[in-house]
């Protein structure tokens, strides 16, 4: 690929993080660093994007365009709700990663869909270097007040703020399984 080429797909992916938080926030050499990082990947309605019998997350996923169900997993359910539906500019498996952990969740493309994707290990390296993005990741969890799983979920979604914002906040209590 040409200098120019790779200039322009990086231009492009940082115009389209600037549209979802908590990219918005993040400090100009982090959102440079994830857009230098970050591959677009096609994954065609039905496929497995990620699920627990994959192990401990290689990648960290921020939908492009199309829809992504993540599908709880396993006998034991974190709420009230078995899946969830992800559009775009929302992430996953945070917590998965974090935890160094296989994810709880089956994430599978519901439509044809368009990814990016860094390594976990380029995630936790932005999760350093951001502190807007850690900031951002450690309020949405520290910010929920002590009630039961289903209460959390209603909690967030009536919160007011970006549709990432009660992603992340929903996703990463429910891969860290609190």
């Amino acid at each position: 690929m040409t200098a120019n080429a790779a200039d322009l797909l990086v231009g492009a992916s940082t115009e389209f993080l600037r549209n979802f938080a908590p990219f918005n926030n993040m400090e100009a050499e982090a959102l440079a660093f994830l857009a230098q990082h970050a591959v677009l990947a096609f994954h065609p309605r039905g496929s497995d994007i990620l699920t627990p019998e994959m192990g401990v997350p290689r990648h960290f996923y921020i939908v492009q365009r199309g829809k992504i169900q993540a599908r709880q997993t396993g006998s034991t359910t974190t709420t009230e709700y078995t899946s969830l539906n992800l559009g775009q500019g929302e992430c996953f498996p945070i917590g998965a990663i974090s935890a160094r952990r296989p994810s709880a969740n089956a994430y599978v493309a519901i439509e044809d869909s368009f990814c990016l994707h860094i390594s976990a290990d380029e995630f936790l390296q932005l999760m350093q270097m951001s502190p807007q993005l850690l900031f951002h990741l450690q309020h949405a969890v520290r910010s929920v007040p002590r009630a039961d799983q289903a209460g959390f979920i209603h909690w967030v979604l009536r919160q007011p703020s970006a549709n990432l914002t009660h992603s992340l906040a929903v996703w990463w209590v429910l891969q860290l399984q609190l």
